[in-house]
Parts: C-alpha cells; structure tokens; sequence
C-alpha cells in the first residue's frame, strides 16, 4: 500500500504492481484482472420508435402552481408544435423542425 502523506504528487498509479496497490476482487492465481459480479437486474429494452418518441403517447402534460406545461414528441404533430406553456391566461408555444 502507499501512503499519500504529499498528496497525490507521490503516488504511482501502475495499477499492475500490487505491492503499492491492494488488491480488490482480483483472482490471485492469474494475471490482475478485475471481476464484476453479473448484474442483478434486467437490461432494459427501448425500441427505437420510442426513444425517438421521448414522450410518452406523444404528449405530456406537466401541472404546476398557476401553470400547465403541455409536452409534445418531436415530429407529432403536423404544426412542429413540441411545447405549450400555460400560465395566467397566457400561452406560449415552442415549435421545431418546421419546414
């Protein structure tokens, strides 16, 4: 183990010299390598179409105090409109990819 009493100006960072590195979840017999435990849950599964979506059914609507805040997918509607805020009776409109 090396000691850090100046910091990290002294230490050495060859993580293959195990006399100045403890070593964690290595096999002892072979050659330094980290093991990872297999991973406990389900990898997630996204098809494309909705990661392009990002909104869930195409929109979402967000309420806040005195506000909405309607959220549309990219490419849902035929305005190009992507966001609608709410707010004491007034309304503002975000749009993208307009042509």
């Amino acid at each position: 183990m090396q000691t850090c009493e100046k910091g990290l100006e002294g230490m050495s960072f060859d993580f293959s010299n195990l006399n100045k590195w403890e070593a964690l979840l290595l096999d002892p017999l072979s050659e330094p390598t980290i093991e990872m435990s297999a991973s406990w849950v389900q990898p997630m599964i996204i098809t494309k179409d909705a990661f392009e979506l990002r909104v869930p059914l195409g929109s979402r609507t967000t309420y806040f105090q005195g506000a909405e805040l309607d959220t549309f997918a990219d490419y849902g509607r035929d305005d190009g409109m992507t966001a609608r805020l709410r707010k004491d009776g007034e309304i503002r409109e975000a749009f993208s990819n307009r042509g």
